[in-house]
């Protein structure tokens, strides 16, 4: 019989962006398969444009993926080595977005608390009517709840750290809150106006009017052909400005760190 134990040594920067690259591989080859529709995201899509693959001071890796697909790869996703999580099936999630995991690692973000390993963010792509006034109210009502939130996840990250205890009272409230606006309206079925890419502050800067999805191209990242959004340049333009131009020096260091360990298998 096997026994899972934990092996205490850290992956580097270059282990974990390879075992992203495999995810990512899975990931991309299923979608391909099953008529799911993905694109790169966020610095992941700027990565690819401006330097070929990760940004060099990069840390993490992003997709996103229009909610009608999303809720097909959820129903259909399935590996040995890759998982989909959100709040309906991770305990204590923090976020109104979803995550891909490599279940071989882990985290440890408090002293009893088992955290997901490493990670791609997925960002659902929402749908709203072409009706500008409705859409404001959405974002607006959104980011004050998203607001409200952030104290609790800073609260509870505290605690767990230094507490042998798994949340705080009215964490998973308000992560629920958070959730339950942004999946509030539900699919369109005609006068889609906009599309909320659900990836961090509810706002006009993360809306788009266009179909980001309309036509799709394969990129080159690192090595690897990945799905992409042909309106790539258009993208970028409204989410950075300026996008080939590199940020001051000050500002290239990573930006959400994590530290993550491998699973060890025993006989």
């Amino acid at each position: 019989m096997n026994n899972t134990t934990t092996n205490k040594k850290p992956l580097t920067l270059d282990e974990k962006r390879e075992i992203q690259l495999r995810m990512l591989d899975e990931v991309d080859a299923f979608c391909r398969k099953n008529d799911i529709r993905f694109s790169l995201a966020c610095g992941t899509l700027l990565g690819a444009i401006r330097h070929k693959g990760f940004i060099p001071w990069d840390d993490d890796m992003d997709i996103m993926m229009p909610r009608e697909d999303l809720e097909k790869f959820k129903r259909l996703f399935s590996s040995d080595t890759v998982s989909y999580i959100d709040i309906n099936n991770w305990p204590f999630y923090p976020f109104a977005t979803s995550k891909i995991v490599n279940t071989s690692t882990y985290s440890i973000p408090g002293k009893i608390v088992k955290g997901f390993g490493v990670d791609i963010d997925l960002y659902p792509i929402h749908p709203l009517p072409a009706d500008k006034q409705f859409v404001s109210v959405f974002l607006s009502r959104g980011e004050r709840i998203r607001k409200r939130r952030l104290p609790f996840m800073k609260w509870r990250s505290r605690f767990i750290r230094r507490f042998p205890i798994k949340t705080i009272l009215g964490y998973s409230y308000m992560m629920r809150k958070h959730y339950n606006q942004v999946y509030s309206y539900p699919f369109p079925t005609n006068n889609v106006g906009y599309y909320f890419v659900n990836s961090g502050e509810m706002d006009w800067a993360h809306t788009y009017d266009y179909d980001l999805f309309e036509q799709m191209i394969d990129i080159q990242f690192e090595g690897h052909t990945y799905m992409a959004i042909s309106s790539w340049d258009k993208y970028l333009t409204q989410r950075y400005g300026n996008y080939m131009e590199l940020p001051s020096e000050d500002k290239r260091h990573p930006y959400h760190g994590g530290v993550f360990y491998r699973k060890k298998i025993e006989p």
